[in-house]
């Protein structure tokens, strides 16, 4: 009897949290798969130093699809544009041999 008291008030508890409509659960491989790391840096850096949130169910551990988008999303560096008219134009190879050459010519006239 106690037993069904216990599920009834957890499942209670559980109906008012909010609900996120379109995200799925992973488990930590497909986190890590999802991530391109080990399963075992998701669990040691992620996890277990609380860098994300994540659900337990059980002994099971299960990480949100957004929040792992989200990571992602963070980790985003985007470079910074560059006007290439307030650069000054390179020299290519060729022009550099050139400009050495008429140098040389005028410093052997000189002689």
């Amino acid at each position: 009897m106690a037993k069904h008291r216990v599920a009834t008030s957890v499942s209670h508890s559980l109906g008012s949290l909010p609900r996120s409509s379109k995200s799925t659960l992973l488990t930590v491989d497909q986190a890590a798969e999802r991530l391109n790391v080990s399963s075992a840096y998701v669990r040691r850096r992620l996890i277990f130093e609380k860098r994300i949130p994540y659900v337990k169910i059980g002994r099971h551990v299960r990480i949100e699809s957004q929040v792992v988008e989200g990571l992602i999303e963070a980790g985003r560096i985007v470079p910074e544009v560059v006007e290439m008219s307030s650069r000054r134009p390179q020299r290519t190879i060729e022009e550099i041999r050139e400009e050495e050459l008429a140098r040389w010519r005028t410093s052997e006239s000189t002689r």
